[in-house]
């Protein structure tokens, strides 16, 4: 990663308009992570946006799904058991699946869709 004094002006620009956005911005210096309000744009620290990973209303889904992914395709799907990354944007099934279509609650995230995976919690 780089210190922000070691970016491009396009990658500056982007950081800045992540914060003005209201997203969350980390900054590492010296080791430690710690989140930026305000953030002083340090030429020494190293900045990076917090992802949002996709959300859902667990409590209008039905309990035996237990995860959430998105595909790199954009399809989202509900499993009984977890699944693992197939390497060619897809996930390998766990046990039965249905496609997220149709939840209005469903909010899509910015991760990659690799990182999309979501674990229902535990008191839903």
């Amino acid at each position: 990663m780089k210190k922000f004094g070691q970016l491009s002006k396009e990658e500056k620009l982007a950081l800045f308009e992540a914060w003005v956005d209201g997203k969350t911005i980390y900054a590492t210096h010296f080791g430690e992570i710690y989140t930026q309000k305000y953030p002083s744009w340090n030429e020494e620290v190293v900045y990076t946006v917090m992802k949002t990973p996709d959300s859902i209303d667990w409590s209008h889904v039905n309990p035996k799904y237990k995860w959430m992914t998105r595909d790199k395709h954009g399809c989202v799907y509900l499993f009984e058991d977890e699944p693992s990354t197939h390497g060619r944007g897809y996930w390998k099934r766990g046990g039965d699946a249905v496609e997220v279509q149709g939840f209005a609650s469903y909010v899509k995230g910015d991760v990659e869709w690799y990182d999309s995976l979501v674990r229902r919690p535990d008191n839903v």
